[in-house]
């Protein structure tokens, strides 16, 4: 892996949250078939069952279990927006299951649980706000849905880091990186010392073409800490300066 590219601050990868499975962004997607989205869904059930069971074989013990899941719950316990010994029994219940099929279904009925806290308006606020106070212990700077940042050690390089936006579209997506590159570029210009702007991720692995349309200059390909291919992005200080990022002057 290149030098600055390690992927230091991926998301924890935890089982009890239903994957989706993220393909480069396009402004007019096509829409599926009911049959394709009903064959979609039970593969996307499969593919959860199949990651619990794994989570299951890969514990090594019922406390890891339980610490694992309990923590998917707890910014919304802390909240009061969910019962704490309720949940906690159920988790406790299902991190106690020494039978894998059983299991894999108590956990199912925990990740719709978690899944309808997450997807309402009041739980998206509470992930978004235990986020960003999770960043900023991690020393990274949260710009908008999309988009925080951290700088290197030596001062030098500023790594930007690409969040997955819940389906926001291509259009979307430009105006809301746009717009953050924007406010970035404040930080840029107060601090001399900073000569790179880099984002090194999967993401830009998977849309190469909408980072080359920003105006960074793609590289190095490397495999990240969670396995997934990902890839290197660069631009200099007096590249980024010159760029007209606020999206309201992007064409």
């Amino acid at each position: 892996m290149p030098e600055n590219f390690e992927n230091r601050h991926e998301e924890e990868n935890l089982p009890i949250e239903i994957p989706e499975e993220e393909k480069p962004v396009s402004e007019t997607p096509e829409q599926p078939k009911i049959s394709e989205k009903s064959e979609k869904d039970k593969n996307e059930l499969d593919k959860v069952k199949n990651q619990l069971g794994d989570f299951f074989d890969k514990a090594k013990s019922t406390e890891e279990k339980f610490q694992k899941i309990q923590r998917k719950f707890s910014p919304f316990i802390k909240a009061g927006i969910i019962d704490e010994k309720d949940i906690l029994d159920q988790v406790n219940d299902c991190s106690s299951e020494q039978d894998k099929d059983s299991f894999v279904k108590k956990a199912m009925d925990l990740v719709k649980i978690y899944n309808s806290i997450k997807n309402s308006d009041i739980g998206e606020d509470i992930l978004r706000s235990e986020r960003v106070e999770r960043l900023r212990e991690e020393g990274r700077t949260v710009i908008n849905n999309v988009l925080d940042y951290e700088t290197t050690p030596d001062k030098k390089t500023i790594l930007i880091h690409i969040v997955p936006a819940k389906k926001p579209g291509l259009k979307k997506l430009r105006e809301l990186m746009g717009a953050g590159l924007d406010d970035l570029v404040e930080i840029v210009e107060e601090n001399d010392e900073i000569i790179k702007v880099e984002a090194n991720s999967w993401l830009v692995d998977k849309n190469p073409k909408l980072v080359e349309k920003l105006g960074f200059k793609v590289g190095d390909k490397y495999v990240d800490g969670d396995g997934r291919n990902a890839q290197c992005s660069r631009m200099t200080r007096e590249e980024f300066l010159q760029k007209p990022w606020n999206s309201e002057n992007r064409k």
